[in-house]
């Protein structure tokens, strides 16, 4: 009869300080029978390095949008890119940082792949003039 066990591997330390991209591991089993028996074989890891931060195109962005757009409307689709090759590492996820002024952050919405900035409550309620919001950028494999 043939019985799985599951096995983990920790990581206890940072792989990241490391300029190793692959490691190799000869994993042995054994049984507790009489007489015993063992298997070997070799586990091999390769680290995908994430080298390069996502960077947005421009420093500030800055549009401006009438007062009764209905919500969903696009007001600006802000951009960024990311310097590694392969993906998902160069893969990007847009945000907007929540801040101690809540209304800003409220009253617009991005989309977190295309970078569009939506209206996202009615802006004729509100008496503020302008808002200012702030975004992050990301690398989707760190959500």
């Amino acid at each position: 009869m043939t019985r799985s066990i599951d096995t983990y591997i920790d990581i206890w330390f940072s792989l990241s300080m490391y300029t190793i991209a692959c490691f190799q591991l000869l994993v042995s089993v054994y049984d507790s029978g009489a007489p015993g028996r063992e298997d070997q074989t070799t586990l091999v890891i390769n680290i995908n390095r994430n080298l390069n931060t996502p960077r947005f195109n421009q420093t500030n962005y800055q549009d401006t949008v009438y007062d009764y757009e209905p919500v969903g409307s696009s007001v600006l689709t802000v951009y960024a890119t990311d310097s590694d090759i392969t993906s998902p590492e160069n893969m990007i996820m847009y945000s907007i940082r929540e801040s101690n002024t809540l209304l800003s952050t409220r009253m617009f919405a991005i989309h977190p792949i295309s970078g569009l900035i939506t209206v996202n409550r009615e802006l004729t309620a509100e008496t503020l003039n302008n808002y200012r919001v702030s975004l992050d950028v990301t690398c989707q494999i760190l959500h």
